[in-house]
Formats: structure tokens, sequence, C-alpha cells
């Protein structure tokens, strides 16, 4: 996670507990009707409209942070962090990892992500920067490298 995507997701969480503390009555009675953690953090995430990231930091809101002073501290943090930042979590979903899944490669079944990948880096797929050959030579060389546990293939799969 970049230093941007970190900054992006201390928004999202300041943004929840600032508008919990806002909504302070209503998060108690949603979390108190709650059968357990796991349904009262969806049932903040659907209240709020946030993230589960943030309803995660309002569950684990202490009672500390209802005072007037340490609402003043979020709102501030909330505005720098916000000043810094053009872009939202729900607007770069796969940075918060949230919903990004890995799965190993498939030669056959990824060879056209491969195709564009190599097409637009113009490089060879093993990271040495060299140009790079010919599509079946390069996922040939690709695969050796994994079999010989040097190397892992992966592709990122969102949702």
């Amino acid at each position: 996670m970049t230093d941007q995507d970190r900054a992006a997701a201390r928004r999202e969480i300041a943004d929840a507990l600032l508008t919990a503390l806002e909504r302070r009555h209503e998060v108690l009675d949603v979390i108190v009707e709650s059968a357990d953690r796991q349904s009262a953090v969806d049932a903040i995430t659907e209240l709020l409209g946030t993230s589960s990231i943030g309803s995660e930091a309002v569950m684990g809101m202490s009672f500390d942070r209802l005072t007037k002073d340490s609402r003043r501290r979020i709102a501030k943090e909330l505005e720098d962090l916000n000043s810094q930042l053009s872009f939202t979590l729900k607007e770069r979903p796969a940075s918060s990892d949230e919903s990004l899944q890995l799965r190993p490669f498939s030669h056959e079944a990824d060879r056209d992500i491969f195709a564009t990948r190599t097409e637009e880096m113009g490089a060879a797929g093993d990271g040495s920067g060299s140009p790079a050959g010919e599509l079946d030579d390069e996922i040939r060389s690709a695969r050796e490298r994994l079999r010989a546990e040097e190397a892992a293939w992966l592709v990122a799969m969102d949702g």
C-alpha cells in the first residue's frame, strides 16, 4: 500500500469516526441491537455508508473519543487529510485490499493479460528491464522460473 493509499485509509477512518460521533445515539442503538461484533460492524457500515475499515474503527473506539476536544482533533485530522488527497477509497477500492484477491497465473487462461502487460511495458516479464521477447518465449521462461521456485506469478482480481 502506498503512502497515499495509507492516507486515504486514514481519512476513511477519520471520516467514519467523526460521522459516528455526530450520530452517536444511532450508532449505539445499532451496536446494542446487534447479535455479535460482525453484525454490529455490518450495521454501522450500512448506517454510516462507510467502508468496513471505517466501521471497524468505530467499533474499536473508546469512550474518551466522545469528548469535544477529541472530536475537534479528529475533525482537524480529516481536514488535513482531505487537503492532501484527491481520491477516496471508494474511488480506488483495490488499494484498501478489501476486495483484492490473488490467484495463480494460468499460462493458458491469462495469456491475454500477459500479452497486454508485455505490450504496454515493452519489457521482459522477468523484471530485468530488458526488451521483451516473443510472447511464447516470455511465458516459457516464466514457467521455468516457477518450476525452479525462483518466482511467483499471480493475478490480482478485484472483487
